[in-house]
């Protein structure tokens, strides 16, 4: 889907697009994901880097999150709590600039961000912007470094080299996160490592000591300024030791893959096998008939009472509740008729949006709907599916009855 295609379907700001955020998002993860410009865009991008002479990514960086960001600002999102984006190994990485300016105007508290050795710099300038961030002055004063105040975990994926090890634990470098608690390492694989697994062990034992030691000689001389007054309120917790924990990538990236390698159902490619039935081939001509009959039954109706409309909003479209795993509102089949919705599917800390389809289903069965009645929009309500032993889903019966308590819909 082309970005501007993106921005028309869920809204380029607070006012438009059916998409609404709060300022505060519990979690966002990015998936492996690119970004295509075309047209103006595209054309005012290239001509901004001709009149500045500088290019914003070099041949092998990429820039695409620094869309969503940008978009998610204009949103109103200002503070994120958990944030993952995952990177296409092998591939192109974002630039550490790009991961700068994509970052710099929020706040966040837990960061994922799967580039490999992850400049400390570019951590540090997260939240550098952000409303209220303050910044710390180390003994050079011509030298500021920006700390973002909330960043209390990192998850950091490590290339094995100790070089980066020790560019992290450097006096101006992760030390200077305050509120840092806890840094997960994702390590080499096995089959991937140049270094035998006592001495990674080792070199991380030594990072962790020397990543404390840097922080306590912080927080000392930040105990009280020179006029005696605290610069955090809460010194005593600021600068305090952080947990370091090893974890083999390899893992990570055999989860992905079988993520990555699951089928995503789209309405087109599922109906496309089913298509010949002649039910469905029916419903079709139904369809078209009913929605040139529905359209004209409402103009008319309109049009007798001066396009007044009534208080029972009778002329407006009919409100469909589906609860299932989700409707996945990217599917282009499904354009405009699908609402925000709803999500009870809370587990491992995550809530996963209704806009979005675990296993499909949700989003055929939205499909049907709308085939069958073209004055209907769907209102996804998102429940957590359990695996059963034929091989089906389940969904939690307790949620489902939360979910038809709600009344945002008429069906």
């Amino acid at each position: 889907m082309p970005w501007n295609e993106f921005l028309k379907r869920f809204g380029a700001d607070t006012s438009s697009g059916r998409l609404k955020f709060d300022s505060v998002l519990q979690y966002v993860a990015f998936p492996e994901v690119q970004v295509q410009t075309k047209g103006r865009q595209a054309d005012s991008e290239r001509e901004a880097e001709e009149i500045s002479g500088v290019r914003q990514i070099g041949v092998s960086g990429r820039k695409d999150m620094k869309y969503f960001f940008d978009w998610l600002y204009n949103k109103g999102v200002r503070h994120i709590i958990t944030l993952s984006v995952e990177e296409i190994p092998g591939e192109k990485v974002h630039s550490d600039r790009a991961i700068q300016e994509s970052l710099e105007r929020f706040t966040i508290e837990r960061l994922d961000w799967r580039k490999p050795d992850l400049d400390p710099v570019t951590i540090l300038h997260i939240g550098s912007k952000a409303a209220g961030t303050q910044t710390f002055t180390n003994d050079n004063e011509n030298s500021t470094q920006p700390i973002p105040q909330q960043l209390r975990q990192l998850s950091l994926k490590w290339s094995g080299s100790n070089s980066v090890l020790r560019a992290w634990s450097e006096p101006e470098g992760l030390p200077l996160l305050p509120r840092l608690q806890r840094i997960y390492i994702y390590k080499p694989s096995p089959n991937q490592e140049y270094d035998a697994s006592q001495w990674i062990i080792s070199n991380v034992k030594k990072f962790r000591m020397r990543l404390n030691a840097n922080r306590k000689a912080i927080r000392d001389r930040e105990v009280t300024t020179s006029t005696g007054q605290n610069r955090f309120s809460d010194v005593d917790m600021a600068f305090g030791d952080v947990e370091v924990e090893i974890i083999d990538s390899g893992k990570h990236e055999e989860r992905t893959l079988i993520s990555r390698d699951m089928p995503h159902f789209t309405t087109s490619s599922i109906i496309k096998g089913v298509n010949s039935h002649s039910w469905l081939e029916s419903t079709d001509r139904f369809a078209g008939e009913m929605t040139n009959f529905w359209q004209e039954t409402v103009k008319e109706f309109l049009v007798s009472g001066h396009n007044l409309g009534t208080e029972t909003k009778f002329e407006d479209d009919v409100i469909v509740a589906l609860i299932d795993d989700g409707v996945d509102m990217f599917d282009p089949a499904l354009s405009d008729r699908v609402l925000e919705g709803k999500s009870f599917d809370f587990h491992d800390g995550k809530v996963r949006p209704s806009f979005s389809s675990a296993k499909g289903h949700g989003t055929v069965m939205a499909s049907m709907i709308l085939r069958t009645c073209p004055m209907a929009k769907v209102y996804p309500i998102r429940l957590k599916t359990y695996p059963n032993a034929n091989g089906k889903s389940n969904i939690d019966a307790e949620y489902a009855a939360q979910a038809c308590q709600f009344r945002y819909f008429d069906v």
